[in-house]
C-alpha cells in the first residue's frame, strides 16, 4: 500500500467512524424525546385522557442544579404514552395479583403514587415493581409468559438475564404490550438478609448475590404490603414508602421535584438496541 493509498483509506475510515458517531448521536436524540411533547411548569395543568392533573406547587431542580426553582419549565411525556403507561400498569397489577405474586410500588412509580403527583410522575416513562427473592423462579419460568399473554403481556430479557445468572442491569424480568417496545414494567426482586432486614438484589450469580446499598429496609418498612386505590387503580405498597423513599432518594424527596432529561429516557435502550431483547416464548 502506497503513503498516498495509505492516506486515503484513513481520511474514509475516520470519516466513517464519525459518521457513525453522529448517527448513534441524532438517533438517541430523535428516539429518546419522541414521547415527550408538552412543556409545563409547577402548577400548570396537564391531561391524560378524561382525567386532569395539576403539577405539584414543588420547587424543580435539574439534574445538573443544587437548589431548584418553582419557574422552571421541563417537557413531560405525551397524553398517548402516559395512557398506554396507565393501561400497562393495570394489566401488569392485574396480573400479578391473579397470580397472587407479592408485589410492591417502587422507585420512581412508588414516588409519583405515594407522594404529592398521586398518579404517575409525568416525565418516568417506565414501570418500577419489586417482589420477593421467593417468586423469582416462577416470574422466569415459560409458566409465567403463557399467563402474562392472557393479559397481552409478553416478557423480555437480556441474555445475561437467567436464573443461575443476571447482571445489575438484568437482575429483572420485565413485561410490555404485545407488538410494543415502550412503556416496560420492570419487576425487580428483593430479599432478606442475615440481619434480618431486606435489600435488592443488584446481580446474582448461582447463590452468590449482591445487593443495593441504598436499597435496604427493615421488614417492617416492607410487610405488610397495604393495597389501596390510587388514581383509579387498586395497587400494593410497602408498608411505610416514605421510609423506603427516604433511604433511596434522600430527606428532601417530597419537597423538591427532581428532573431527568428525556435524553436519559428509557426510550433509547428499548428501540435502538431492541436486538439484543428477547421476548421469552410460552409454553
Amino acid at each position: 500500500m502506497t503513503p498516498r493509498t495509505r492516506q486515503i483509506f484513513i481520511g474514509v475510515l475516520i470519516f466513517l467512524v464519525v459518521g457513525l458517531l453522529v448517527a448513534v448521536i441524532i438517533s438517541w436524540a430523535v428516539l429518546s424525546t419522541e414521547h415527550y411533547d408538552r412543556w409545563v411548569k409547577p402548577g400548570d395543568e396537564y391531561k391524560v385522557g378524561a382525567r386532569v392533573y395539576r403539577m405539584p406547587d414543588l420547587p424543580i431542580r435539574m439534574s445538573h442544579q443544587k437548589t431548584g426553582r418553582k419557574d422552571q419549565k421541563i417537557l413531560i411525556l405525551s397524553e398517548a404514552f402516559m395512557e398506554e403507561e396507565r393501561d400497562l400498569m393495570i394489566r401488569a397489577t392485574t396480573l400479578l395479583d391473579e397470580l397472587k405474586i407479592d408485589y410492591w410500588l417502587s422507585g420512581g412509580t412508588l414516588i409519583g403514587f405515594s407522594g404529592v403527583f398521586g398518579t404517575f410522575i409525568p416525565w418516568d416513562d417506565d414501570i418500577d415493581v419489586h417482589s420477593t427473592w421467593a417468586n423469582r423462579e416462577y416470574l422466569f419460568s415459560r409458566k409465567f409468559a403463557t399467563d402474562a399473554a392472557r393479559h397481552d403481556l409478553e416478557v423480555i430479557q437480556l441474555p445475561e438475564s437467567t436464573l443461575h445468572h443476571a447482571t445489575k442491569e438484568a437482575a429483572a424480568v420485565r413485561l410490555r404490550r404485545k407488538g410494543k417496545d415502550l412503556p416496560v414494567c420492570d419487576i425487580f426482586f428483593e430479599k432478606e438478609m442475615e440481619d434480618g432486614r431486606w435489600a435488592k438484589v443488584d446481580s446474582w450469580f448461582g447463590d452468590s448475590l449482591s445487593f443495593n446499598k441504598r436499597e435496604q429496609w427493615n421488614a417492617d418498612d416492607l410487610f405488610p404490603l397495604v393495597h389501596k386505590e390510587v388514581d383509579g387503580m387498586r395497587l400494593s405498597f410497602p408498608n411505610k414508602p416514605e421510609n423506603l423513599l427516604k433511604a433511596q432518594y434522600g430527606s428532601t424527596v417530597k419537597e423538591e421535584m427532581v428532573y431527568t432529561d428525556p435524553m436519559l429516557s428509557h426510550q433509547f435502550p428499548y428501540r435502538f438496541l431492541f436486538a439484543f431483547w428477547k421476548v421469552r416464548k410460552p409454553e
